[in-house]
């Protein structure tokens, strides 16, 4: 499945391609069905799986809101991982976005040089070989976990997941670029607890 094209320049001035490449692991479009909120576009590939419920049990049954769940295979995500996900919520529709737990960032292995230190040539990472976890090959990259969203007017997103639980030794960066409508709006809880 393609990208959405508004994800290309998402990024603006500054160009982000680790970020660029973790957003096309997962889409989640949300419009207008039978006159409620509903995922009309659900995309996700290794290592991100979303899960979108078609009932949640909340303080309000009645909410007109998609919920959807990201949850990473293996457990967490390992040197070299890219995992995200774009968004888009059309006009006058709400999604929640959350986690079933921790998103675990495992430490990032360690290369070849001595003491520890990484070897002084760097591996040249292509397209291709960035859509793979690094757990099949030695690497000393980031993980990298981005989100790219969209709000249309009168559309909320709330962003609401568990902690990332960065392990010692791990590298972990976390790019999020929201692009918001006039009267879109957005809550977003962003945080982080120590690993072991």
């Amino acid at each position: 499945m393609a990208p959405p094209a508004w994800l290309d320049g998402h990024w603006g001035a500054v160009p982000d391609p680790e970020a660029d490449a973790a957003c096309r692991c997962g889409v989640l479009e949300v419009s207008r069905s039978a006159g409620e909120s509903a995922a009309t576009r659900l995309y996700h590939q290794y290592p991100l799986r979303l899960i979108v419920p078609r009932r949640v049990k909340t303080a309000f049954p009645d909410a007109d809101c998609v919920w959807c769940y990201s949850v990473t295979f293996g457990g967490g995500l390992v040197a070299g991982d890219r995992s995200g996900m774009s968004v888009d919520v059309a006009d006058g529709c709400a999604a929640v976005l959350a986690t079933q737990g921790t998103t675990k960032i495992y430490k990032h292995a360690r290369g070849g040089g001595p003491a520890g230190k990484p070897p002084a040539s760097t591996e040249t990472i292509t397209d291709e070989a960035s859509r793979y976890s690094a757990s099949h090959a030695k690497t000393s990259r980031d993980t990298v976990q981005a989100l790219a969203a969209r709000v249309g007017n009168g559309a909320l997103l709330a962003v609401l997941p568990d902690p990332a639980q960065a392990f010692r030794d791990s590298r972990f960066r976390n790019r999020q670029r929201f692009a918001l409508a006039q009267t879109g709006s957005l809550a977003l809880v962003d945080w982080v607890t120590a690993g072991r």
